[in-house]
């Protein structure tokens, strides 16, 4: 099955944004099983240049306006206020992640260790059985990292990312 990894190029001068809460880890929201109580809110912490991914769980509306286009499922959108030196900045909104994979397949995965340290993985897979058919998905047991379906990344594939890139499930390396 492929499927690919939305990653942030991680590019320097793409804005990033900071949640000015310290009660909600803003990697928990990705995958939280709901919204938030009330409007989140985030400042730009540096960055001027505009990225489609500028924290885990703020997206640019363009990217999800167009996911969005087509009926993408595995996805919710929430609104945020997002501000850079006081001042208010829009196209951003808080997503939260409802598609889940299958079980992270580490067998099929390559570990790349050094020494007995484990680096990463080259190759992402997971057991496809458990994959609830979501076009957006993370997969349980391999953190926060977010997955489109082939459809959407086919779907996708005339749209002028900013910033980030959609990377093939073989060719992964987290």
């Amino acid at each position: 099955m492929r499927f690919f990894l939305l990653r942030d190029c991680c590019k320097r001068g793409a804005m990033r944004a900071q949640l000015d809460s310290q009660d909600v880890k803003p990697w928990s929201l990705v995958l939280a099983p709901q919204d938030p109580d009330s409007t989140l809110a985030y400042r730009v912490s540096l960055g001027e240049m505009h990225s489609d991914i500028i924290s885990y769980a703020v997206w640019s509306t363009r990217l999800l306006d167009r996911i969005w286009e087509h009926a993408a499922t595995g996805i919710v959108r929430y609104p945020i206020e997002l501000t850079k030196d006081g001042q208010c900045i829009d196209g951003y909104e808080g997503i939260r992640v409802t598609g889940r994979g299958g079980t992270f397949d580490e067998a099929r995965s390559q570990a790349v260790r050094k020494g007995s340290a484990l680096m990463r993985h080259k190759g992402v897979y997971m057991e496809e059985t458990g994959w609830d058919g979501s076009d957006v998905f993370a997969i349980p047991g391999f953190g926060i990292e977010v997955f489109f379906s082939e459809r959407l990344a086919t779907a996708m594939k005339e749209f002028s990312f900013q910033g980030v890139e959609l990377v093939l499930n073989d060719e992964c390396k987290l």
